[in-house]
């Protein structure tokens, strides 16, 4: 980020666990480092309460909180991630902290996408990226019918040449994909309170 501050933004990865910890090292990335968002893993469902004033820190200073989400379906899989946040995890921190941007991560890397979908879609603030190595057919088209384009982050998990494939090959329009390769994400930048000030530049 120092070398290429206009290229490279990173997320400060924090355990909720440690709640002054957690604080500490947002301030000190965030608000202080200009790292353009907080990442959580699978400690804790984003619904849980430990999660709280990582939420309300993060709506103060205006940026997102990526997660790592999924609906597992295999045993060993929901043995290792017992706490993994599922679509109904995302629209109950949502329900309780609208205003909170939070990103339900890889849609094609969690399991069962479907279930992830029905559980979005009564979180119209809730964004959900498009990474994970799947590419079923039709999963890019049925996330913008079912959540809107507007919603959707283009993101890479294992394959760069499978997160911008599934994106071109999508059937949707010219105008959508742009959107999903960045627009939405620049909206989302341009909340921060100092590119507030710069007039919304990123």
């Amino acid at each position: 980020m120092r070398r290429h501050p206009d290229i490279v933004l990173g997320l400060c990865f924090v355990n909720p666990g440690f709640t002054k910890d957690s604080l500490d090292e947002m301030a000190r990335c965030v608000v202080d480092g200009g790292m353009a968002g907080v990442k959580l893993y699978n400690q804790y469902f984003i619904s849980e309460p430990v999660q709280f004033p990582i939420i309300e820190r993060c709506i103060e200073i205006g940026v997102p909180i990526l997660m790592h989400a999924g609906h597992l379906t295999n045993p060993a899989g929901r043995t290792s991630q017992p706490r993994i946040s599922s679509g109904e995890h995302f629209a109950e921190a949502a329900k309780r902290y609208p205003e909170a941007m939070l990103i339900c991560g890889h849609i094609g890397g969690g399991g069962d996408w479907f279930w992830q979908l029905k559980g979005l879609r009564d979180a119209p603030s809730v964004y959900l990226d498009t990474s994970g190595g799947g590419i079923d057919r039709g999963m890019i088209e049925q996330c913008a019918r079912d959540l809107g384009a507007e919603r959707l982050l283009f993101g890479t998990d294992m394959s760069h040449e499978r997160g911008v494939g599934k994106i071109l090959d999508a059937d949707i329009t010219e105008r959508q994909k742009e959107m999903i390769f960045g627009g939405n994400f620049e909206k989302i930048l341009a909340a921060r309170p100092a590119r507030r000030e710069q007039g919304g530049r990123v």
